[in-house]
């Protein structure tokens, strides 16, 4: 008997979970945001009407970028080659 009401308080618990609201998700801001271009910098090949850059979206970029878990054996970041000193190119 004890363990039917176990079950039947585990099954409850589940069910009173499923039937909770939905958490709200805020959409990243559309603010756009300006990219100054340095003078050593090449233009651009990549269409930025495409996908306007936002602040948030260029700080999401910035933390991959040097991010190694990224990597499959999460040791390099996408900087350890294309050093920022090399204008991001692969040195």
């Amino acid at each position: 008997m004890k363990a039917t009401n176990l079950l039947f308080f585990v099954l409850m618990i589940y069910i009173l979970q499923a039937c909770k609201k939905d958490e709200i998700i805020t959409p990243i801001s559309k603010e756009t945001f300006t990219f100054d271009q340095p003078a050593t910098f090449l233009n651009p090949v990549y269409k930025y009407t495409n996908n306007p850059l936002t602040q948030k979206g260029f700080e999401l970029g910035r933390v991959l970028f040097y991010d190694p878990i990224l990597s499959l054996d999460s040791t390099l970041s996408c900087s350890t080659c294309h050093a920022q000193q090399h204008g991001f190119a692969d040195h």
